[in-house]
C-alpha cells in the first residue's frame, strides 16, 4: 500500500504538506518518496512540490510480503514549508492506501507529538502524552471535575427545575445546591487546565474551541447563580390584562419574574447542552494527547439514557395531567359550582388548607 506522512499545523489534511512513498512508481521508475503539497482531499489536488524542493535525503520505500516500509530524512525547517519544532508538540497526520497506486487512503489519523523525547528513546505514552504538555494527572484532574459539573450536577439542576411537581417541597434546594456545585466544580476544573497548560514547555492559552468555550462556560456559569439570587419577588397582575402576544403564539413577559425565568430557564438549557458538547471535546484531546482509549461510547450511552428518561417522565406527567383534567371534567354540577365559588372567594380548590373563619363569643 502506499504511505504518506505528513506536517500540518491543525492536525487536517487541507493546506498540509506530506511525504508520500508510492510503491508502484517505485517498482517502475525507482522513484523514491517524494514531497507533496495537499490543497484538497481530492487525489488532483495533491500534487508534488516542484524539483528545487524535494531536498529529502535517503529515501526509499520497499514492500515484502506483508509490510510496506518507508523511510527518509527531512529538514525541520526550509523556506515556503511549515517549520517543524523540534522542543514543542507537533501535529503529524499519517495515510494509508487501499493499494499501491495513489488514490483514496483506507486509513488516516493524525496526532501531536514532541520530537525531543526521541532523544531518550522515549515513546509518546512514556513521554506522559503528546499533546500540550505531560500534565497528565492534572488534565484528569481537570476532565473529572468537568464531567461531574457538566454531567452530573447542571443535569440535576435543569431536572429537578423541570420536575418540580414530583418534589414540590424541596426541589428548589436541589435546585440551588446543584448550581453551586456545578460553579465550584467547573471553576476547579478551570484553574486545573490554566494551571497544566502554564507548566508546558509551550503554552498555548485559548488556542483551541474547547478552552474558548470553556471559558465561556465558566463565565455563564458564573452569571447563573448570581442571576439566580437575584430573582426578583413574584409581582400581582391584573387578572383582567390581556397578555401581550408576537404573532399571535409568543407571550411576551409582563413582570421583571416572568422576564428573569424566561432568562433563567434559557441559560440553563445552553449551558447544558454546551457542557455535553464541551466533555466530548475534551475526551477528544485527552485521547489524543495522550494516546490513550476515548471514553465517547460511554459518555454516548449515558447521554441515551438520560434522554430516554427524561422523555419517560415527561410522557408520564402528560398522562397524569390529563386523567386530572378527564376528572375535572367529570365532576358534578355542584362541585364545579363549588370550586368556582371557591377561586371567587381568593381560595385555592387545588390546596390541603382551606381558611376557616371562627366567631368566639363570651358568655
Amino acid at each position: 500500500a502506499w504511505i504518506g506522512f505528513g506536517f500540518s499545523t491543525d492536525g487536517k489534511m487541507i493546506d498540509s504538506e506530506a511525504v508520500i512513498g508510492r510503491p508502484d512508481l517505485a517498482a517502475a521508475d525507482e522513484e523514491k518518496p517524494l514531497k507533496y503539497n495537499l490543497k484538497g482531499k481530492g487525489t488532483t489536488a495533491v500534487t508534488p512540490m516542484v524539483e528545487a524542493r524535494q531536498t529529502l535525503t535517503d529515501a526509499l520505500i520497499t514492500q515484502d510480503g506483508t509490510n510496506t516500509v518507508m523511510t527518509f530524512t527531512k529538514l525541520l525547517t526550509e523556506d515556503g514549508e511549515h517549520t517543524i519544532d523540534p522542543t514543542s508538540p507537533m501535529n503529524f497526520i499519517y495515510a494509508i492506501g487501499d493499494g499501491n497506486t495513489l488514490a483514496y487512503h483506507a486509513k488516516k489519523g493524525s496526532f501531536k507529538f514532541n520530537l525531543s523525547t526521541c532523544d531518550s528513546g522515549a515513546s509518546a505514552s512514556k513521554a506522559g502524552g503528546t499533546g500540550q504538555n505531560s500534565n497528565r494527572t492534572m488534565w484528569a484532574a481537570h476532565g473529572l471535575l468537568a464531567t461531574l459539573a457538566l454531567a452530573l450536577a447542571t443535569p440535576l439542576a435543569v431536572t429537578t427545575a423541570w420536575f418540580r411537581t414530583l418534589v414540590p417541597s424541596s426541589w428548589i434546594y436541589i435546585h440551588v445546591f446543584a448550581n453551586v456545585s456545578s460553579f465550584f466544580m467547573i471553576l476547579l476544573s478551570f484553574v486545573f487546565a490554566v494551571t497544566a497548560m502554564s507548566m508546558s514547555t509551550s503554552p498555548k492559552h485559548f488556542s483551541d474551541p474547547h478552552h474558548i468555550v470553556g471559558l465561556a462556560i465558566l463565565m455563564l456559569v458564573t452569571f447563573q447563580v448570581m442571576n439566580g439570587f437575584l430573582r426578583p419577588p413574584v409581582e400581582k397582575r391584573d387578572p383582567y390584562a390581556v397578555d401581550t402576544k408576537i404573532a399571535g403564539i409568543i407571550t411576551l413577559p409582563g413582570t421583571a419574574r416572568e422576564l428573569w425565568m424566561i432568562l433563567h430557564k434559557c441559560a440553563g438549557v445552553f449551558v447544558l447542552a454546551v457542557g455535553f458538547w464541551q466533555l466530548k471535546a475534551g475526551m477528544d484531546l485527552y485521547a489524543a494527547d495522550f494516546q490513550v482509549g476515548t471514553w465517547k461510547p460511554y459518555f454516548y450511552a449515558y447521554l441515551a439514557i438520560f434522554g430516554t428518561v427524561i422523555v419517560l417522565l415527561k410522557l408520564w406527567m402528560f398522562w397524569e395531567e390529563k386523567k386530572a383534567r378527564m376528572g375535572v371534567e367529570q365532576m358534578n354540577p355542584d362541585q364545579r359550582r363549588m370550586g368556582s365559588a371557591a377561586v371567587a372567594n381568593g381560595i385555592d380548590p387545588d390546596s390541603e388548607l382551606v381558611p376557616v373563619q371562627f366567631d368566639i363569643g363570651m358568655q
